[in-house]
């Protein structure tokens, strides 16, 4: 993912500043790099503060493996997704709590709704000589449960440059690396870029513009104007994602129903 100028610059606009243009990423100025540090932190505090019904995703959880703290009130620990952002729900709404990357709860198999960030991992294979018979997969595994195969699932948003047609380049030791996906050379490669509802940008954007007032600016009233806004957009954003919810669910038996006369 790299910074999206344009999200960056209606957040400047906002607070009456000059907007940056792809030239000032080679200078290095104080703006670029304000505009970079913020960029990618308040993204992921945004998607942890609302459930985005755009960011929403359901996957089956892998059991977590030993060695790791235990948590004695439940049976079981899975391995939270790596692109979990806010965890939601567990299917049939089973009871859970988040510990660091690890979720306990007594159901068995889990499955999670969740708020995705986007979060991928880029798996630099190394080949060396005497090496050629093991095969270049990533190392990192993740979904399904412990009868069944580790696999990789779309939630992992592996990329990994260990294919039959990635560029080797020698080294002077006679060793191979493997060429960098080209995801190696964006702003941001860990994070893929994301495709939301317009209210998330609006969100972010109101976001961005607070902390550039508090950084960049001597208005810090300004701070709290553009805060103040990006909570209110969070909150009906947090009603439509309850009404979404809602209409999913089966409407509970009238009682007409429960006695059998319908």
């Amino acid at each position: 993912m790299n910074l999206d100028f344009a999200l960056v610059n209606r957040a400047l606009l906002n607070i009456g500043m000059a907007q940056l243009v792809p030239d000032d990423r080679k200078e290095n100025n104080e703006a670029w790099r304000t505009a970079k540090g913020y960029f990618l932190d308040t993204m992921l505090e945004a998607l942890e503060q609302v459930e985005w019904t755009g960011a929403k995703r359901r996957r089956e959880l892998c059991p977590a493996q030993m060695p790791f703290k235990g948590n004695s009130d439940f049976a079981y620990a899975y391995s939270l997704p790596i692109e979990c952002a806010k965890p939601i729900e567990l299917d049939g709404q089973a009871y859970f709590e988040v510990e660091g990357r690890l979720l306990y709860t007594d159901g068995t198999p889990a499955r999670l709704l969740y708020v995705s960030n986007g979060r991928r991992l880029i798996d630099q294979v190394f080949v060396s000589a005497g090496g050629s018979r093991r095969p270049l997969v990533p190392s990192y595994y993740t979904g399904g449960n412990a009868d069944r195969a580790r696999r990789h699932e779309w939630g992992d948003n592996i990329i990994t440059g260990g294919n039959a047609l990635s560029e080797r380049i020698s080294g002077e030791d006679g060793s191979l690396t493997v060429a960098p996906p080209r995801e190696a050379d964006e702003d941001f490669p860990d994070y893929r870029e994301l495709r939301l509802e317009p209210n998330f940008y609006l969100y972010w954007e109101n976001l961005l513009s607070s902390k550039y007032a508090l950084r960049l600016t001597d208005k810090p009233d300004l701070t709290m104007v553009y805060f103040n806004k990006a909570i209110a957009i969070g909150r009906a954003a947090e009603v439509v994602s309850i009404q979404h919810s809602a209409a999913k669910r089966k409407a509970a038996d009238t009682w007409q129903e429960e006695l059998g006369l319908r």
